[in-house]
């Protein structure tokens, strides 16, 4: 192969290079002395063509051209148009996913609220059962339960339970329980020997039996007492047994 002696740029056997041709028609066709000069090595902004090789410089579609140094051609993208278009699509994204979790996350938590209250009611009917089933144990071995009495998970917070036998009931009521509803908070209050109402803090959310009502995504009602009345549903654990109290001995 042998290279052009005006532009350096790389021909076959016999080939006329185009810059050749190029000249030949502009020595023919003389153009006025004001129309601008073509340089076939050079585009309209000046830049070279070809290098010292007589290598391009730019694709056909104007991207660059670098050479390895074994010669082998490296087309250099321009990304900017890229990057661009991929911040755009994070962008969408984004406000996309903002308006899915604008919509979806009340809606979860009114769902996680719901489930959480209805385990927790359900772990307080368990505790009421538990809880009648050892007073029926007692009953069987000549136990008597006259009066009303609020028996806890705390028993220095047992109220009215001079007259019971303690020990034997949280005894007798652990080889019911399981361990873990064992482990939580929760009271019971005894009438005349029947369990009427539970109550129990599981993970943060009151349960009572007789259980709360309303229990929609968005409409949980206020935590009921064992007497009928209620209190705010936003009372912790301590609120509830203190309501309970007041409530028993003011009618005792």
């Amino acid at each position: 192969m042998s290279f052009c002696p005006n532009c350096g740029r790389p021909v076959n056997d016999n080939e006329v290079c185009i810059c050749q041709k190029q000249r030949n028609s502009a020595q023919n066709n003389p153009q006025p002395n004001n129309a601008p000069q073509f340089n076939p090595n050079f585009n309209p902004n000046g830049k070279p063509l070809y290098d010292e090789f007589g290598r391009p410089l730019f694709t056909a579609q104007g991207e660059p051209i670098t050479y390895d140094e074994n010669g082998k051609p490296k087309v250099k993208s321009n990304r900017k148009g890229c990057i661009i278009a991929i911040v755009i699509c994070l962008l969408v994204f984004l406000f996309i996913m903002g308006i899915l979790a604008a919509i979806l996350v009340p809606a979860m938590l009114g769902y996680t609220k719901k489930a959480r209250a209805s385990q927790a009611n359900a772990n307080a009917k368990v505790i009421h059962s538990y809880a009648n089933a050892t007073l029926e144990e007692m009953k069987e071995n000549d136990y008597s339960f006259d009066g009303t009495y609020l028996i806890s998970s705390d028993k220095s917070e047992n109220v009215n339970c001079k007259d019971i036998d303690t020990k034997t009931f949280y005894s007798t009521f652990e080889s019911y329980a399981t361990e873990d509803l064992a482990s939580k908070d929760w009271f019971v209050v005894i009438e005349e020997g029947i369990v009427v109402y539970s109550a129990i803090d599981s993970n943060h959310y009151i349960g009572t039996y007789p259980a709360r009502a309303g229990l929609g995504a968005n409409d949980v009602s206020n935590i009921p007492l064992y007497t009928g009345d209620e209190i705010p549903e936003d009372s912790d654990f301590d609120e509830v047994y203190e309501a309970n109290c007041e409530k028993l001995l003011s009618e005792n």
